[in-house]
């Protein structure tokens, strides 16, 4: 492209355009002059270059953006639905040729759609929208993300109610994740709308199982797993690809009142053992979470838990000594109600596990005495 016809579109000068447009102009990155004029929200010269050069609308540049892409972006909502009533004008299609303008993808594969919601332009979406209500349905870019997941991570709650209105837009997100394994780790308003208009969401798990309950049972939002077990406590009991449940997370990160609310609202859950037969207790004291051993200690209701073994035969006991962690096996071994004695799967017990570390005689945790 010359340097007049580029300094034109960016300017918007309609002077230099005259009656005709023989060739298309582009520069190095493949930008057109609608290109460079939508990104500058000059809406008077795009519609004069459409006028001469109508075949500029669907033209993709080198990052395979067509000048909708970059009118979206950029939040020009009036271009927008200029460009978009073009498209409608010249051609007998009408509105199929719109649903495919509107839908024409990227090289990352994002929508006009896509760009207007990461850019947080609500007015962009409603103008995309209005002209075509399906495409939030079927658009998913390159990460397996819709717009309505980009709209969640970027917290608009407009854009979110936008979107739910229009029907049925894909909730997909990146590893078969939903929008609201999404909103779970950021956001109560956007979760409460996609209960209540998406309730089907809250039992659907992502790639490796995960429901949004684990995604929300790893933060310290307890909030937020009310608001989840107060849709349907039994989500308590949905386990991923290795096993875990809500409770197993809980204690892998820590969260004790998280624990103490699920064994309230799900009792049974406590019950719950992973793929390998390990109990929370087991992951809280692998990944020495001492906070949530003591209050496993501390509750009758959860005694059976203390010499409950997993599929290796390894008690709590068992986990300490292998995890060497002194302070957490210390605790266990002075606790009256642990079997010292169990053995596991290869006939150790803890005192055997402890003998095979590099223990000095006065750290040895476990005796037999």
């Amino acid at each position: 492209m010359n340097r007049e016809l580029l300094e034109a579109a960016r300017s918007g000068d309609t002077n230099i355009l005259g009656t005709s447009i023989p060739d298309v102009h582009v520069t190095a990155g493949g930008n057109s002059m609608l290109h460079i004029a939508a990104k500058q929200g000059h809406t008077d010269f795009c519609k004069r270059v459409l006028d001469l050069q109508p075949l500029l609308l669907p033209l993709k540049n080198a990052r395979g953006d067509t000048p909708l892409h970059i009118a979206a972006r950029a939040g020009h909502h009036q271009l927008v639905n200029d460009l978009i009533s073009t498209a409608t004008e010249r051609s007998a299609q009408g509105d199929d040729r719109v649903r495919s303008l509107v839908q024409m993808a990227n090289d990352v594969r994002n929508t006009a759609l896509h760009e207007a919601v990461q850019n947080g332009h609500e007015q962009v979406v409603d103008a995309l929208m209005a002209k075509a209500p399906g495409v939030s349905a079927v658009a998913n870019n390159v990460n397996g993300v819709s717009p309505l997941f980009m709209a969640v991570e970027c917290e608009s709650v407009p854009i979110v109610r936008r979107l739910l209105e229009a029907g049925e837009a894909s909730c997909d997100g990146p590893n078969g994740q939903t929008a609201l394994h999404s909103a779970v780790l950021r956001n109560h308003d956007i979760t409460k709308i996609l209960l209540e208009k998406r309730p089907g969401l809250l039992k659907k798990a992502d790639n490796n199982g995960n429901s949004p309950l684990h995604f929300a049972a790893s933060t310290s939002d307890l909030e937020m797993v009310k608001l989840l077990l107060e849709k349907d406590a039994s989500i308590a009991r949905l386990q991923d690809n290795d096993g875990a449940s809500a409770i197993h997370v809980a204690a892998s990160c820590g969260r004790v009142t998280t624990i103490k609310h699920l064994d309230k609202v799900c009792p049974d859950c406590v019950e719950l053992m992973d793929n390998e037969g390990r109990s929370f207790l087991h992951v809280a004291i692998e990944k020495k979470r001492r906070a949530v051993i003591e209050y496993v200690i501390r509750s009758p209701h959860l005694m059976d838990l203390l010499n409950q073994p997993d599929k290796k035969g390894n008690t709590p006991l068992h986990a300490a000594a292998l995890s060497g962690n002194l302070a957490v096996t210390r605790m266990l071994s002075s606790n009256k109600n642990i079997k010292k004695s169990a053995m596991n799967n290869d006939g150790h017990t803890a005192l055997d596990v402890t003998m095979r570390r590099t223990w000095t005689p006065l750290e040895r945790p476990v005796r037999t005495n």
